[in-house]
């Protein structure tokens, strides 16, 4: 079985979590910034009543996929594990499912490739990754490029595998902050998601445009450092 770091191009939509009410579970975040927060319960949102595709991802950092997709998810024998009830500021919910996997891999590997640093939070240092971009030159028609994510693990054995199609990673993208201070709101850093062969053919079916699929390397031998 293959395994996959799911990446989205598309434009972010809709705003969701922290700032719209959304409960999340602290216990064991970082203490310092938040980051490992847990949602609890439904998600809440704006500005996805009327959304139509069955994949996207919000301003935020969530990611959302269809009634249909998940159900289709389920139907080909994918374990998914989990995901959350997704609902609009008044409380309705909406034919969407956010995915919140349960399970989360190691660390990467410290050669893994398309994730840089930009600001940690020196107690966890599980924070502000950000995609590798190597800015182009518009008057030169240099075109902005993004570092393709080559991510390697050690020590992922089936029994892990075999509870789950999909998959948190350690990482986390982007800012946390904890605490409400000056101009800085409350936020979570959201983990990127690792997903089996079985979920990429899923998405490959439904020809959902502008997500990534780059496969993982998962060695459980020696590691030799490159």
């Amino acid at each position: 079985m293959k395994y996959y770091i799911l990446s989205h191009r598309s434009v972010h939509k809709g705003q969701s979590g922290e700032g719209m009410g959304s409960t999340y579970d602290l216990s064991n975040a970082c203490k310092s910034c938040g980051t490992g927060a847990v949602l609890i319960g439904k998600l809440y949102t704006k500005g996805l009543k009327n959304a139509t595709n069955d994949c996207l991802y919000t301003l935020d950092g969530d990611n959302i996929i269809s009634k249909k997709l998940y159900e289709t998810i389920i139907k080909n024998g994918a374990i998914v594990n989990d995901v959350s009830l997704v609902s609009d500021g008044k409380g309705q919910e909406l034919p969407l499912f956010c995915v919140n996997p349960k399970l989360s891999f190691p660390r990467m590997q410290p050669f893994s490739q398309g994730l840089t640093i930009e600001g940690q939070c020196p107690v966890c240092k599980q924070n502000d990754f950000f995609n590798d971009v190597i800015i182009g030159n518009l008057e030169k028609g240099i075109q902005t490029y993004i570092v393709p994510l080559k991510f390697h693990y050690n020590g992922v054995d089936s029994n892990f595998l075999n509870q789950s199609d999909i998959f948190h990673t350690w990482e986390c993208m982007g800012l946390s902050n904890i605490k409400a201070e000056g101009n800085r709101v409350i936020r979570y850093a959201r983990p990127l998601l690792i997903v089996s062969e079985r979920i990429k053919e899923v998405f490959e079916n439904f020809k959902i445009k502008k997500v990534l699929f780059d496969e993982i390397t998962i060695c459980n031998g020696p590691v030799e450092l490159q």
